[in-house]
């Protein structure tokens, strides 16, 4: 195999294992290596590879991250939108004891969905530096 076409082939092969975490066999038939050449290769490139697997890794944890703050401020909006109305009506006609149950259920609804998420208010500092 020639130098460059070997590069090029170790590239792509740290590519699928690093990022699409592509089985050797698999590797086998989409590079046309053998197995024994590409075992040699991950003992050569571990360090590669796993770095894009941990770089892959980030990726994905910080779109989950930038999902979840969405949702929340679209549960924020929706919430904010409910409490407008509900400024606007004449509650006095709902008995207390249906208000107090409304809100229990959605305070519980909102803790619920924050604690599932391992959403935490950010302290102070964190949240200005």
């Amino acid at each position: 195999m020639k130098t460059h076409e070997s590069m090029i082939k170790k590239k792509e092969f740290v590519e699928l294992r690093g990022i699409h975490e592509m089985s050797l066999d698999l590797c086998c038939q989409k590079l046309n290596v053998s197995k024994t050449t590409l075992i040699a290769w991950e003992r050569q490139l571990v360090g590669s590879i796993n770095g894009l697997k941990q770089a892959n890794l980030s990726f994905l944890v910080d779109s989950y991250k930038l999902s979840l703050q969405e949702r929340i401020k679209r549960l924020h909006t929706i919430s904010e939108r409910l409490m407008t109305e509900i400024e606007k009506r004449d509650l006095s006609i709902i008995p207390p004891y249906k208000l107090i149950h409304l809100f229990l259920d959605i305070t519980k609804v909102t803790n619920s969905f924050l604690l599932e998420n391992k959403v935490e208010e950010p302290s102070f500092t964190e949240s200005y530096i």
